[in-house]
């Protein structure tokens, strides 16, 4: 894990995101798979930052993690700064919507043996 390897991370503020844990995507997918094709993230959004900051935080390891702009922080890939998906169809009668991604991200680190 990069927070074990390193004193010190270095995560953007201002790219906005939708994370999404690949096992709730897989379930939704499996609902929707005789629909035409939506976009499905989990719920809400936030920052690198804030996403790393959770993980952090849900496994207990110390480190100092530092807030950076993105016109900041050396990237090969242009990359947008939003880009949060509204799940439209998702939230029409009869589906469900996905958990929040910080209990996906939870259940994801737990289900991979890094928390308990």
């Amino acid at each position: 894990m990069l927070a074990q390897e390193r004193e010190k991370l270095i995560v953007v503020t201002d790219q906005v995101l939708s994370p999404t844990y690949t096992l709730n995507l897989a379930v939704k997918i499996s609902q929707i798979m005789c629909s035409e094709y939506h976009d499905i993230t989990n719920p809400c959004s936030c920052s690198w930052y804030e996403y790393v900051r959770e993980f952090i935080k849900l496994t207990g390891t110390s480190i100092d993690l530092v807030s950076e702009n993105l016109r900041s922080y050396p990237v090969k890939a242009k990359r947008p700064l939003h880009s949060v998906m509204e799940n439209y169809h998702v939230k029409l009668p009869g589906m469900s919507n996905l958990p929040l991604w910080e209990d996906a991200l939870n259940r994801c680190l737990v289900q991979n043996g890094l928390v308990t």
